[in-house]
């Protein structure tokens, strides 16, 4: 079987960092062939005016949780964790608060993006 369709073997290879300055996960599969190309995928929330530190989770058993699904998620319920490094089975969830009055509006700008090379 290939190993690139083995998504288990295949996220083996990934490690993930955050970036305080730019608030960004990035996530870097690492090359397995000659080529010494690495693969980079990246998620980045920017709030403007925002006074919340952001929180992150790389590692989806922390994210989903034991006995829970994508449609219930403990993440959603406890404060994430910031786990960054080598991941078994890697997400990228990034999260901030916003509080908003009546009629008020603010923007949310999130941003994906991967360079995958196989």
């Amino acid at each position: 079987m290939n190993d690139i369709s083995n998504r288990v073997f295949n996220s083996m290879f990934i490690s993930t960092s955050y970036d305080e300055e730019s608030h960004s996960l990035i996530a870097k599969r690492k090359s397995r062939d000659d080529s010494g190309v690495n693969s980079y995928m990246f998620t980045r929330m920017f709030i403007p005016n925002v006074s919340e530190g952001y929180t992150y989770d790389t590692e989806r058993v922390h994210f989903i949780g034991r006995n829970r699904t994508t449609a219930n998620p403990i993440g959603v319920d406890k404060e994430l964790t910031n786990f960054t490094g080598d991941n078994l089975d890697p997400i990228m969830a990034i999260r901030n608060t916003v509080s908003l009055n009546p009629g008020e509006t603010k923007e949310i700008f999130i941003k994906k993006y991967a360079n995958l090379a196989f």
